[in-house]
């Protein structure tokens, strides 16, 4: 293989590769966004659970329904302080425009590669590729790195699939579980408390 179409083979690995980061971090800012959607759910029905368990408490003064408005306090006051820190929607936002920019790169590169004749001039080539890849490190450096869930994601998209079942896959799938097991756990403790205080509640009433 000439040294010309060496240096073309390594231009299309670059745009393969940009093609992959490209898709892989458009599911990051999904990811992350769906995150801060859900986030910001989950602190408002702390917030109206916690309204609804100590207006119970005012009412009734039941040691019981105290306890739990003071362990739902603690949670909601936690898990906002947590979640505030993660700065998720600052990190979509980011994610979103670096995702952008490498679509511009990608088309860049593509239609560059396209334009090539045959007898395409090496050091121009050279001198593009060098620019290329220059921006294309640029912009992985600008935002933290997409997760290996985000680019397996990618892959399931695409039906690009492993050889047999590969280690990535499982961990795509047990990921996953984990999702929808926390956001589950989330959901549940402040409902199962508030629950129990309403059954408090009807004990009360029917002495």
């Amino acid at each position: 293989m000439s040294e010309n179409n060496k240096l073309l083979d390594e231009y299309r690995k670059l745009e393969n590769r940009i093609w992959n980061t490209y898709k892989s971090r458009i599911n990051t800012s999904e990811r992350l966004k769906s995150k801060a959607d859900y986030i910001d759910f989950i602190s408002v029905y702390y917030s109206a659970l916690l309204v609804v368990i100590s207006i119970l408490n005012l009412l009734l003064k039941s040691s019981i329904i105290e306890i739990s408005s003071i362990v739902l306090s603690i949670m909601v006051t936690i898990f906002i302080l947590y979640m505030n820190g993660q700065n998720l929607r600052e990190k979509y936002i980011k994610m979103k425009k670096n995702y952008i920019d490498l679509s511009g790169l990608y088309y860049s590169v593509n239609g560059y590669i396209s334009s090539l004749g045959s007898g395409f001039d090496n050091e121009e080539l050279l001198e593009k590729f060098s620019k290329h890849i220059t921006e294309y490190n640029e912009l992985l450096d600008q935002v933290q790195n997409h997760s290996v869930y985000d680019f397996q994601k990618y892959k399931k998209q695409e039906n690009i699939r492993n050889k047999g079942i590969a280690i990535s896959d499982i961990k795509y799938v047990l990921n996953n579980l984990y999702v929808i097991f926390l956001k589950s756990f989330i959901f549940m403790i402040p409902t199962v408390i508030t629950v129990y205080s309403l059954i408090e509640l009807m004990k009360i009433l029917n002495k």
